[in-house]
C-alpha cells in the first residue's frame, strides 16, 4: 500500500511521515476554523440559543495495518467525529462510550426542538429511522440507553456489483462487537 508515497519520497517511512504531517495540518486547519465560528458565537451571545452539531467525514488511515487512505470497513475507517453543544444541557470536553450512528442526528434534533418524529405521511409511510441521543447528552455517563441497534457501514463493492446488495461490503457495529462481511 505506499508504493506511491514510497515512490514520492524515496522510501516508505519519510513518505509515511509526509502524509501525516499533511493530515495532521489538515486536522489543524479545520480544528482552527471550528473554534473561530464557536467564538463567534460565544462573543455574539447566540451561544445562548444555538444546539451545535460539528460531524465530519472519516479520515485516512495512517498505515494502520500497512493501510493508507479510505473505504475500509475497519474501525479507524467507519468512526466519524460526532460533537453537540446544546445550550443548559451538555457540558464541556465529555466523551461518550456508547455507540451511535449519524441517522440519530435527525430524531436528536427533532427532540430537542420538541418537533414531531412522525414523518410518514399516511399507512404506506416509513417510521423515522434512528435514536434521539437526548438522554445521552443529558447523562453521558448512564450506563442503561434505549437504543439497541447497531451501526450499519457499507462499502461500494465497484460497479461491476452495483446492482447486487448482497455483494456490496458491510460491517456492523455494537458497543462490544465489529463484524465485517465481505
Amino acid at each position: 500500500m505506499f508504493e506511491a508515497i514510497s515512490e514520492a519520497y524515496g522510501s516508505a517511512e519519510l513518505g509515511l511521515k509526509k502524509w501525516t504531517q499533511a493530515y495532521l495540518a489538515c486536522v489543524a486547519a479545520v480544528d482552527d476554523n471550528v473554534g473561530q465560528v464557536l467564538n463567534a458565537l460565544n462573543e455574539s451571545g447566540l451561544d445562548k440559543n444555538t444546539i451545535v452539531v460539528l460531524a465530519s467525514d472519516h479520515g485516512f488511515h495512517m498505515g494502520e495495518k500497512d493501510y493508507l487512505y479510505k473505504n475500509s470497513l475497519w474501525e479507524e475507517s467507519t468512526r466519524v467525529p460526532l460533537m453537540i453543544r446544546v445550550p443548559e444541557m451538555t457540558k464541556t470536553n465529555i466523551h461518550i462510550d456508547h455507540s451511535v450512528s449519524l441517522i440519530d442526528v435527525y430524531p436528536t434534533l427533532l427532540d430537542l426542538c420538541n418537533l414531531s418524529t412522525k414523518t410518514s405521511k399516511n399507512e404506506k409511510g416509513h417510521s423515522l429511522d434512528g435514536t434521539s441521543l437526548v438522554p445521552l447528552l443529558k447523562n453521558p455517563y448512564t450506563e442503561h440507553w434505549d437504543n439497541t441497534k447497531a451501526a450499519l457501514t457499507v462499502v461500494f463493492a465497484g460497479n461491476e456489483y452495483k446492482d447486487n446488495p448482497s455483494m456490496q461490503h458491510y460491517a456492523i457495529r455494537t458497543e462490544q462487537y465489529r463484524y465485517i462481511l465481505y
